[in-house]
């Protein structure tokens, strides 16, 4: 088969989806040698992202080429299977096999609080095309699937779960002198406590800065780390806090130094309003390193019973529990064993296996190709 595997949306800056695209990119030639994989990306929509004027001519024209030109380049290269793994497919399709990833549905939970207008309106007039259009849809946590049973009465059968994986380039780090020449870097000292995640609004910074704060009272060398770009809708709020104190922000940071930071940290907190996944969970985990995350959808599936889960609507619950893990050593030490075993379910090469089951179920017996316009 040739199977397309849509890389389109990976910028530079890699976050969940585009880690998630870029694994299953390495890992599925890697066990799958009966199959032809071709891997579609481009880097200048997301340069033009940042020019005021040239970003919203582009995006009408990208909006053309992706849904009306791209689809007689599928066809063209006589691709037999076509994966987008960032929600949306084309809305003109020929005779190919067509499979999506739902990797959350955060638009359609939060609207204007989760994306600036355009990007909102844009997914929800796509997705549900995309999802009645799919021959197969894979969901990345269970939470996810039961959401888009829910909003759009998909048969539970056409839904795979497919959970993320981790990379091994998240581990426990022995040295302890490489650790401190990283957060030397980036003006960190211990101990501090760790937040990983773009700054946006779900992403719950305001609770956790002020849970932060309540903490500080009795703990006045606390410092808190928050890795990541501002999001679109990076609050003035926000930003008025982080002037407070003992808050660094260090932007995004690439894995290679990011395992580091998760080394050096006390605790890792990630009480997100919402996630289809979650997985700097399990990034923290595989890094030694204690959590402290959200009761709410996916995270719970994810983090299992490694972590300490809270209402992440409650400052204090989310207080309460970063006082226990300063306070309580022999449950942190507990906490910090059931993370390393509990990582140690999810790796991209099992994700890739799982693709490659979903490929092969959506394919059947090669042969039945009809060219069919839609």
């Amino acid at each position: 088969m040739n199977i397309a595997i849509d890389a389109r949306t990976i910028s530079n800056n890699k976050t969940g989806i585009g880690n998630y695209i870029k694994n299953i990119c390495e890992k599925l030639p890697i066990i799958d040698k009966n199959n032809i994989y071709i891997y579609y990306q481009e880097k200048l929509r997301h340069s033009l992202k940042n020019i005021p004027i040239v970003s919203v001519i582009s995006r009408v024209l990208y909006f053309l080429y992706d849904n009306l030109v791209f689809p007689f380049q599928l066809t063209l290269q006589k691709i037999d299977l076509y994966h987008n793994p960032a929600f949306m497919l084309p809305l003109v399709n020929f005779g190919y096999k067509k499979i999506i990833t739902v990797n959350d549905l955060g638009f359609y939970t939060f609207g204007h609080d989760f994306a600036k207008g355009w990007h909102a309106r844009h997914m929800k007039m796509m997705l549900p095309l995309s999802i009645k259009r799919a021959d197969k849809i894979v969901a990345i946590s269970q939470a996810t699937k039961n959401q888009v049973i829910d909003l759009f009465q998909v048969a539970p059968d056409k839904i795979v779960v497919t959970y993320l994986g981790v990379s091994e380039k998240y581990r426990v780090i022995p040295s302890q002198i490489e650790v401190k020449e990283v957060l030397h870097k980036y003006r960190i000292e211990k101990p501090y406590i760790l937040f990983v995640g773009t700054m946006d609004p779900r992403k719950n910074l305001v609770r956790l800065i002020k849970a932060f704060q309540n903490v500080k009272r009795q703990k006045n060398d606390l410092k808190l780390v928050i890795v990541g770009n501002k999001g679109e809708l990076f609050s003035i709020e926000l930003d008025k806090m982080v002037d407070s104190g003992d808050i660094i922000l260090t932007g995004y940071i690439g894995e290679e130094e990011l395992v580091y930071l998760y080394n050096g940290a006390s605790i890792f907190t990630f009480p997100s309003l919402y996630e289809g996944f979650g997985l700097p969970i399990l990034e923290a985990m595989a890094c030694g390193t204690p959590v402290i995350t959200s009761n709410v959808y996916s995270m719970p599936e994810v983090a299992g019973e490694a972590a300490i889960l809270v209402n992440p609507e409650s400052t204090d619950e989310i207080s309460a529990a970063i006082n226990r893990l300063l306070q309580d050593e022999p449950f942190r030490k507990s906490l910090i064993e059931k993370g390393l075993r509990r990582v140690r379910e999810f790796t991209w090469e099992k994700t890739a296996q799982s693709t490659l089951a979903v490929y092969k179920e959506v394919m059947g017996p090669m042969g039945n190709k009809e060219e069919r316009l839609e």
